[in-house]
């Protein structure tokens, strides 16, 4: 075998033990957790636009998840910072107990409750009335016995009940 395919083979193989390294197998048992933002959509907007649209403080969102069945297996309320920005967690559990083996497919975010009397109508942008879809967007922290996975949902929007019309 010639030095140089000696040195090509040696590298890659440095090469696969360092990727392996910085990026370990994922386990079965994870903790998924859950963000997104919650907005007041703008008097200016209808539809599903969220221009013009403030973070509301206090929102209430519910993350629930289905079993291997398709029942519903885990259920938690969260509430959102002062932006509008919520982080929510399912507990730890196996990979294997989610429907379809599979979080995205599991789980799902709704609206439950605004604290702003001004801003408390529920809307469907995003599903946050019939259930926002959480999506994987590769932020896993590896840990010795369980993977942590962040998931983001949204975003998702209340509306004013009543808009006062500007005048020119």
């Amino acid at each position: 075998m010639s030095s140089q395919l000696l040195s090509i083979l040696l590298l890659a193989s440095l090469l696969s033990l360092a990727v392996a390294h910085n990026h370990p197998k994922p386990k079965d048992k994870i903790r998924v957790m859950v963000e997104g933002i919650v907005y007041c959509q703008s008097c200016s907007q209808s539809g599903w636009s969220l221009t013009g649209a403030k973070g509301l403080p206090s929102a209430k969102v519910s993350i629930t998840c289905r079993d291997h069945k398709n029942r519903p297996a885990n259920y938690n309320v969260g509430t959102t910072d002062g932006n509008g920005y919520f982080l929510t967690t399912v507990d730890v559990t196996d990979i294997k107990d989610f429907y379809k083996h599979d979080p995205e497919q599991a789980c799902s975010v709704r609206l439950l409750a605004s604290p702003d009397v001004n801003c408390n109508l529920f809307t469907n942008i995003n599903n946050g009335l019939s259930g926002a879809s959480i999506r994987d967007e590769g932020k896993r922290v590896y840990g010795p016995t369980y993977d942590t996975v962040l998931y983001a949902a949204g975003p998702l929007a209340f509306r004013p009940a009543y808009c006062v019309p500007s005048h020119y």
